[in-house]
């Protein structure tokens, strides 16, 4: 993705105004990383301000920043450059119909391997395998794992406190996902395929037109519909995403609709659709408990269900985030830390299964002023295409903008653009949307040479390109450091099976290389507090261990210390670190 936004800098294919959105998009955010006085954290964001005090324990002249997780706000910032750049650099080169085509066809090619990959590599529920070798499994139970990132799992995980020696750390075991094709989750799967599916539509009008018969294209296409239905939900059970799949779909069939009449009754019917599902998304998530009392006594029973449903209580949690933190927010990917806070329960959603919500949460006003003009720029977008081009030229728009309907439903109940694999599909299928409402131009009519372009023109789009090559550095140091983690993870985990299971080998040399290992990328992250967090829990399993370590010991605990106190400092909802025993509790290692 970088690398096509270099080249179409380098090429001067990128226009001023779009070229300046993203930066101007993640500098905004960059404030939630901004130190700040305390009167003036309490002011704008007083959630991040009692975050903050009870991390540093009301230290004097300790500071805290809107961002109660700097390290995983500046992350996301650099993802959303990334992400929004892409969409800028392919908007601009997809200007050409033929390159709109062959990115049709890549997608076409995607979405029969992510459906194969389904419907040949089914996942058994005790199983847990993915594609016939990747094992999801837990090490001690095989339905929830400490080891997975929160990616990496159902979005969902338990908290439990482990004792070690005289203290005991609330520590995570995600919920391992379902499993599907090639997806950890089978909502995932769900996106990936509605987010392909309709190049394949086209690839069979393509590949059809003028050879057969208009009914038989019909019926090819409502077949191939209708196999995509039954695997998303049938065999994935994805219930939102086979609804989102169907009306993408229907966006599909209606833009490429010729005959006057068809095309008004698939108008009327796309939004009739559309409304049953906005109602729905409002019913699922809004605050509705009042309808309870005018509905039969049959349907009260199914809304007192939908209504203890966990993602409904996810969304909720994230609205009351953004009120008690409107101006901007808790910081991006600070959700997952603070849901416990929010709850008091003895789980966390990492995600608030609902994308509107969490953005609302984590960026406040600012994350609503990004989705209000999104929405207006896909308006205008979206009337600039039905402009430009008549129903029967509408094959490539209409891939991506149903793609992007299918999107703008499924967000509403997961979180399928914090999945790297369908933030890709949706950068692309928004750069395509974008191309598709500008007007069609060769290479040769807009290129200009260097000479003849101005500072003011050329500056912004560089600019982007270079912003972009050091996010990539630091998004490859990310990736670094969180293979460091999950070595640290699985050593915790054999450290702790190793006490609990008789007769396993001792975890000790594998925490000794883990801590090095981590050292090693704390040194090049030194602002990561969850990679400190491991480290501290490592040398405090080594400090409890009686294989001759000896006055060793000390050395460890120490250690521990230091790092527990590096990772307090660096995020002000870091978890895992200890606290005493409580009376009645025995300690034991």
């Amino acid at each position: 993705m970088v690398l096509v936004v270099v080249l179409c800098a380098i090429a001067g294919r990128a226009d001023t105004q779009p070229a300046l959105a993203p930066l101007l998009a993640c500098g905004t955010l960059l404030l939630q990383v901004v130190p700040l006085p305390d009167h003036l954290l309490v002011a704008i964001a007083p959630l991040s301000a009692g975050a903050w005090k009870v991390a540093t324990e009301g230290a004097p002249g300790a500071t805290g920043c809107i961002a109660v997780d700097p390290s995983a706000t500046l992350a996301g910032c650099r993802r959303m450059l990334v992400g929004l750049a892409g969409i800028v650099a392919i908007a601009e080169l997809l200007r050409e119909r033929m390159a709109r085509r062959a990115v049709i066809s890549a997608l076409a090619v995607a979405s029969l391997i992510i459906i194969a990959a389904g419907v040949l590599f089914p996942v058994e529920a005790n199983e847990k395998i993915l594609l016939g070798f990747v094992d999801l499994k837990g090490p001690l139970e095989f339905w929830r794992s400490p080891v997975p990132a929160p990616i990496q799992t159902a979005g969902w995980a338990y908290l439990d406190w482990v004792t070690v020696g005289d203290s005991r750390s609330m520590m995570e075991n995600g919920l391992v996902g379902d499993g599907f094709g090639s997806y950890i989750s089978s909502n995932e799967f769900a996106a990936g395929v509605y987010l392909t599916f309709p190049a394949v539509l086209a690839t069979v009008v393509l590949v059809t037109k003028k050879r057969l018969p208009k009914a038989a294209i019909l019926v090819g296409l409502g077949v191939s519909l209708a196999a995509a239905v039954w695997v998303v939900g049938s065999m994935a059970k994805s219930r939102a995403g086979s609804a989102s799949l169907v009306f993408g779909c229907m966006v599909f069939f209606m833009l490429l609709t010729e005959h006057p009449k068809a095309r008004r009754a698939m108008g009327f019917a796309t939004a009739a659709a559309a409304i049953a599902l906005v109602g729905f998304v409002l019913l699922f998530h809004g605050q509705l408990e009042s309808l309870t009392g005018w509905c039969p006594d049959e349907w009260r029973s199914r809304l007192a269900s939908l209504r203890s449903d966990g993602r409904v209580i996810a969304s909720h949690t994230a609205m009351r985030m953004f009120f008690a933190s409107p101006f901007l927010g808790t910081g991006l990917g600070s959700y997952g830390g603070i849901y416990p806070r929010m709850t008091g329960g003895n789980h966390v959603w990492y995600f608030a299964h609902n994308d509107y919500a969490q953005l609302l949460a984590e960026t406040g006003v600012l994350g609503l002023g990004l989705i209000l003009v999104a929405a207006g720029l896909s308006a205008v977008s979206y009337r600039r295409f039905l402009s430009l081009h008549p129903p029967g030229d509408r094959l490539e728009g209409a891939v991506a903008w149903a793609g992007l309907a299918a999107l703008a439903i499924h967000s509403a109940f997961d979180w399928n653009l914090h999945v790297p694999a369908n933030a890709f599909l949706a950068v692309v299928q928004t750069g395509l949307a974008l191309a598709t409402a500008r007007p069609d131009g060769s290479i040769a009519s807009r290129q200009r040479t260097m000479p003849e372009r101005r500072l003011a023109s050329w500056l912004p789009g560089f600019a982007l390109a270079g912003a972009c090559i050091v996010a990539l550095g630091f998004l490859a140091r990310d990736a670094a450091s969180e293979t460091t983690t999950l070595s640290l993870r699985k050593a915790l985990a054999a450290d702790q099976i190793a006490t609990q299971v008789p007769d396993q080998s001792s975890a000790v040399p594998r925490l000794l290389a883990a801590i090095a290992a981590g050292e090693r990328a704390a040194a090049r992250d030194p602002a990561n507090a969850h990679l400190a967090m491991l480290i501290g829990q490592a040398n405090l399993r080594l400090a409890v261990r009686s294989d001759g370590l000896g006055p060793e010991r000390e050395v460890f605990k120490s250690a521990a210390s230091r790092w527990f106190r590096k990772a307090s400092l660096r995020c002000a909802t870091v978890r895992g670190l200890p606290e005493p025993l409580p009376p009645t509790t025995s300690p034991r290692s």
